[in-house]
C-alpha cells in the first residue's frame, strides 16, 4: 500500500475470528483403546480429537494465519475490534457490529494521530 498507493500510513483492520481450540492434550500418540476407554468411562473428560476435515482446514489456515501476522505486524496501525462473537452471516446486526467497532477504533485512531500527526493533511 505504502508503495503502490503512496499512502501515508496503512491501518489494518482485523475481523477474523478467533482460533478456538477445545482439543485434549493427548501427547506425541493416541491409542485407539484408550479412546475406546474413554467413551466406555462414564466419569472420564470426554477426549475430543481432530477429524481427518478438521485437520485439513487447520492445515489450510496456518498460512493464511501467518500471513494475516505478518500484514498486521507491518500496518503502521493495526486494529482487531471485538466483533468475533458475531457470524458472517449476522446482518440483522450490522448497526450493532459497526457502533461496537467505531467505539473500539476511536480512541486508538485518534491516540494514533496525536502521536502522528503528519497523518492528517
Amino acid at each position: 500500500m505504502l508503495e503502490q498507493m503512496n499512502a501515508k500510513a496503512v491501518i489494518c483492520v482485523d475481523v477474523s475470528m478467533e482460533s478456538v481450540y477445545d482439543y485434549y492434550e493427548y501427547g506425541t500418540s493416541l491409542s485407539g483403546f484408550s479412546l475406546l476407554l474413554n467413551s466406555l468411562n462414564p466419569f472420564a473428560k470426554t477426549v475430543r480429537v481432530l477429524s481427518m476435515a478438521e485437520l485439513s482446514q487447520k492445515l489450510i489456515w496456518v498460512s493464511s494465519d501467518n500471513h494475516r501476522a505478518e500484514v498486521m505486524n507491518a500496518a503502521d496501525l493495526s486494529l482487531t475490534p471485538p466483533v468475533s462473537e458475531y457470524g458472517v452471516l449476522e446482518y440483522d446486526k450490522f448497526d450493532e457490529i459497526v457502533e461496537k467497532g467505531y467505539q473500539y477504533a476511536l480512541p486508538r485512531v485518534d491516540a494514533f494521530i496525536k502521536k502522528n500527526p503528519w497523518v492528517v493533511s
